[in-house]
């Protein structure tokens, strides 16, 4: 039986959508999502690859890709929490509320708990934690502090960096880091 991966975070250019072609090469049924579907490309048309709309910070949005996968009778293998959005204001200007909605600790914290709530029914969930790799998570990102900030004075060095402008140059490569991934979820027994 053919096996079913999860991916969120399926935009083009990024790692979630580099995931889902590894997996779809392997032979997977491929769960691709995005906020925005449109811009999960090419890998929208492929067999074998079902996409859906998906905002993991919205309650409705899990509970209504859930019902969706009853309906078509999908049955889960694996989840990969990959969705992910970039920040650069410093932490001082930050929504605090809003900003642990969006942390990778917070998101560790629940993809850990979900491992063990999931296991039992076979499905595997996994974080992975990676370093600096090219993606376009920083497309559309724009930073405008307030008029009073102790940063304004180096506002624009901090828009650079929300740019990707200030990135390494040896940053990883996303299809690398996909094809790492994919090699140790399907070589360990364990989500990490």
């Amino acid at each position: 039986m053919k096996k079913t991966v999860l991916i969120t975070g399926c935009s083009a250019g990024g790692l979630g959508y580099a995931l889902a072609e590894e997996f779809h090469k392997l032979g997977y049924h491929v769960i691709a999502t995005a906020r925005d579907t449109t811009k999960i490309g090419p890998l929208a048309n492929k067999h074998d690859v079902d996409v859906f709309p998906l905002d993991v910070t919205l309650p409705e949005s899990i509970s209504d890709l859930h019902a969706k996968m009853q309906a078509k009778g999908i049955r889960l293998d694996i989840l990969v929490n990959n969705a992910g959005c970039a920040t650069f204001n410093p932490l001082v200007h930050a929504d605090i509320g809003n900003a642990k909605a969006f942390s990778k600790a917070a998101m560790t914290f629940i993809s850990e708990t979900l491992k063990i709530e999931l296991e039992p029914l076979g499905v595997r969930v996994v974080t992975a934690m990676v370093g600096a790799i090219n993606t376009e998570i920083y497309d559309g990102c724009d930073v405008a502090l307030p008029n009073d900030s102790w940063y304004k004075p180096i506002e624009s060095i901090i828009q650079r960096q929300a740019r990707g402008e200030m990135q390494l140059p040896n940053n990883e490569a996303v299809e690398v880091t996909a094809a790492s991934i994919k090699q140790r979820l399907i070589c360990t027994s364990k989500g990490t």
